[in-house]
């Protein structure tokens, strides 16, 4: 059954070992590393907002007229808790199938459970410290990202212009290989977005784990509500208004330094009969058109990846990282807000 906060989080972890039955805005980046590789993040949904819920994988869909793989969140598992919900297994209803792994026959996709979070990339700067101990401090990664110019009734021009924006990941793993480190340190600290966290891959497929190590100082907080405000009101998260507070629009200049969406919009959208219909039944127009109307945002940040059964499960491809920019005026303005 779906849960929020650190208790689903410690069940995801109990359950490790537990048989399981049964069943207009930017994308998010998935959260994807090789062997070996780090990245720094700051956690931007903490533990009340955190979602632990049944997924599909490797579904077999349709985009673009083209065959990929996707995930959906296990409709009637998100909706237990809500007694007016109506709705079905929307994938098992329009047919969604699976490849077996070992017998490569199509068969119905089986659920497993998995912990989700958002979090934002961030960046360790050299602090010059002759003959000492190396030191560093974080910031936001600021990436330059080349989006299509629209005219007032949103078709193309043609033309092109680069933005500047942060890089938001959306963290979608299992408790066996990733979260179980995580909820120590909320229990240690009482918070996940007090400070940035460096999570390092180490292994490949079935035998990867991630470790999770809290980097840099963290921020003072005497009431982890207002702190959780503070990230919230820094990244937009859920406010639609930039870190002064301005409304932001949909040709903001600003708009992709700011959160696409929430963790419950995208859930929403992830469970949604309109998105299972329109990748595995919909025509390629329609599927489009899904596309367009939210099914994970429009292409100006981050373009549709495919799964890899060979790789973890729980896993997508990250998108290759933009090109670094001039970004020193964008800086000074959001440096008393790092």
């Amino acid at each position: 059954m779906a849960g929020r906060g650190i208790q689903a989080m410690q069940q995801a972890v109990k359950n490790i070992n537990t048989p399981k039955g049964g069943g207009a805005g930017r994308r998010f980046n998935y959260f994807g590393l090789e062997d070996g590789e780090s990245v720094i993040v700051r956690f931007v949904t903490d533990e009340d907002a955190i979602l632990t819920c049944d997924f599909y994988e490797f579904v077999e869909a349709v985009i673009d007229g083209k065959a990929t793989k996707q995930s959906f969140i296990v409709a009637p598992d998100y909706h237990a808790d809500d007694p007016s919900w109506q709705g079905e297994d929307w994938v098992l209803k329009y047919g969604g199938v699976t490849e077996d792994y070992n017998t490569k026959e199509k068969v119905a996709p089986k659920p497993k459970e998995r912990t989700v979070a958002i979090a934002v990339e961030r960046e360790a700067i050299p602090i010059e410290n002759a003959g000492g101990r190396p030191k560093f401090r974080y910031q936001d990664k600021l990436v330059e990202v080349v989006t299509k110019v629209r005219d007032a009734d949103g078709k193309e021009t043609g033309e092109e212009k680069t933005l500047l924006g942060r890089n938001f990941i959306l963290i979608r793993k299992d408790a066996k290989t990733f979260w179980g480190n995580v909820v120590g340190y909320y229990g240690e600290f009482g918070t996940l977005v007090d400070r940035d966290y460096k999570l390092t891959r180490a292994g490949k497929q079935l035998a990867t784990n991630y470790s999770c190590i809290p980097v840099g100082p963290e921020e003072e907080w005497t009431d982890v509500n207002e702190l959780r405000q503070s990230i919230y009101t820094r990244y937009g998260y859920g406010t639609g208004k930039d870190v002064d507070g301005n409304t932001l629009a949909k040709d903001s200049e600003d708009r992709l330094l700011y959160c696409p969406m929430t963790l419950d919009e995208w859930a929403e959208d992830q469970a949604s009969e309109d998105r299972a219909k329109a990748l595995l039944t919909a025509t390629p127009k329609a599927t489009a058109q899904a596309r367009h109307n939210g099914s994970s945002g429009n292409d100006e940040f981050h373009k549709d990846t495919t799964h890899n059964p060979a790789s973890d499960a729980d896993e997508a491809q990250a998108a290759p990282p933009p090109a670094a920019g001039d970004v020193s005026a964008l800086r000074a303005r959001l440096e008393a807000h790092k």
